[in-house]
């Protein structure tokens, strides 16, 4: 349930500053409304929870990556026809961003991996050299 909550947490986060971006480069139709910010907050906080997914051993990494990407843009229809948005280039748009993020998403997890195997040299330094 924690790490639910923390993905939930973090797509809110990937949400909001694509959100921010596609009102700064005015892409969205409208001006925003507290409705169309409480759902494209909702709609982040399910696509994070979506990332749940990849935590399935019986799911190959591309069948993961397949059935988020749908996911992801059921739950983006869908937040679209909430706020009755019309987005002409929408699917170059909706790639473009899911290509983006998901871009941002597989550095930040090799930054954490590089870290964590940084740390498990320097422990077995350390290790040695009480040994020696």
């Amino acid at each position: 349930m924690k790490v639910s909550l923390q993905r939930m947490m973090i797509g809110c986060g990937y949400g909001a500053v694509a959100y921010l971006v596609i009102i700064a480069l005015n892409i969205q139709p409208t001006h925003p409304t507290m409705r169309n910010v409480v759902s494209v907050l909702i709609m982040s906080a399910l696509i994070g929870l979506l990332t749940d997914l990849f935590e399935l051993d019986r799911l190959s990494y591309l069948v993961a990556v397949g059935l988020h990407l749908l996911g992801t843009f059921g739950l983006t229809i869908g937040t679209i026809w909430f706020n009755h948005w019309h987005i002409p280039s929408f699917w170059g748009l909706f790639l473009g961003c899911y290509l983006i993020l998901w871009g941002i998403v597989r550095f930040y997890q090799f930054l954490e991996v590089t870290k964590i195997n940084q740390a498990l040299v320097e422990r077995q330094k350390n290790l040695n050299q009480h040994q020696d």
